[in-house]
């Protein structure tokens, strides 16, 4: 702008009186017409900074955590970059245009149809990124919803497996009943064929049960598995009696191996070691949440 002006002095310099009005008459019209193509220019570039940086914005909300999405991203910045490149050289193409805007006919029209062709290419880079955050747009629509029929299903089989546990722990603890209801019934005439030790007296055979109990029962963790030291000392065995265990508690019971396998036993106590499956992990947190406990029977000689 300021060599603009500095041309408009010097055509109307009192030394320049002597040039031919209608040239001085036309140069002023043909630096009028730079001086509104350069606004004109000016504004135009200032529009599509403008949209750039809103389509930055735009990208810069979109995220994705997918393979492929990256890629796109990458392209996208790849792009972005790119425009950039253009956007810097058409400020460099504005200010080599106003250093030559003396040369106001075949620079200043070469000058305007090169810049229409940049911003064409412009304008069509704009819309292919559009397109782009378009399809990532549904791309991401279509991964929520595949990633919710899949906790559907998920959801579906966890029914199915509660469905399944309650029914194993209705029937071990209707078993469980039973074989209390048999012991009730037999009272006293319970007779012990063999045990661990040699036999005591044919009156002192007794029956005795009992639980470590929901939520009291201080499982020892050892990462991965876990560990028990059961009392029944209670029960006041004067032999080694034979002891049956089973767990009682919430979920992952039918996972678990080691459940009836009884070690240290003695007339007042026994140890028990529990292992989960290898597609299952933290053994502790599942006992403890899950209220897990032994219940047993011990069938031995007081005398």
């Amino acid at each position: 702008m300021m060599i603009q002006w500095m041309l408009v002095t010097v055509i109307l310099l009192p030394g320049s009186s002597t040039m031919d009005p209608e040239i001085v008459r036309e140069l002023k019209d043909l630096l009028m017409d730079s001086v509104k193509n350069t606004v004109a220019l000016n504004d135009l570039v200032t529009h599509q900074t403008q949209q750039i940086s809103e389509l930055m914005l735009t990208l810069s909300s979109t995220q994705t955590k997918l393979h492929r999405m990256e890629i796109k991203n990458q392209l996208l910045e790849s792009q972005l970059a790119a425009l950039r490149g253009d956007h810097d050289r058409l400020r460099n193409f504005t200010a080599t245009l106003e250093r030559r805007i003396g040369d106001v006919c075949d620079a200043a029209n070469n000058g305007l149809a090169e810049l229409d062709d940049k911003i064409i290419a412009t304008n069509n880079k704009l819309v292919t990124l559009e397109d782009h955050v378009e399809d990532m747009n549904d791309e991401q629509d279509s991964l929520k919803i595949s990633a919710n029929d899949g906790l559907v299903e998920v959801l579906a089989s966890l029914s199915t497996t509660n469905s399944r546990l309650a029914t194993l722990e209705s029937g071990i603890a209707g078993e469980i009943e039973a074989v209390k209801g048999k012991i009730q019934e037999m009272g006293n005439e319970v007779m012990i064929v063999s045990g661990e030790e040699s036999n005591g007296g044919s009156g002192c055979a007794k029956v005795c049960s009992g639980t470590t109990g929901r939520g009291s029962t201080n499982w020892i963790n050892h990462g991965d598995h876990i560990q028990l030291d059961v009392d029944i000392s209670m029960c006041g065995f004067a032999k080694l009696p034979t002891i049956t265990t089973t767990i009682e508690g919430g979920s992952y019971i039918y996972y678990l191996t080691g459940t009836s396998a009884i070690h240290c036993s003695s007339t007042s106590s026994f140890r028990i070691y529990l292992y989960l499956s290898r597609s299952y992990s933290n053994i502790y947190y599942k006992a403890t949440s899950n209220n897990w406990n032994v219940e047993w029977i011990a069938v031995g000689h007081t005398c």
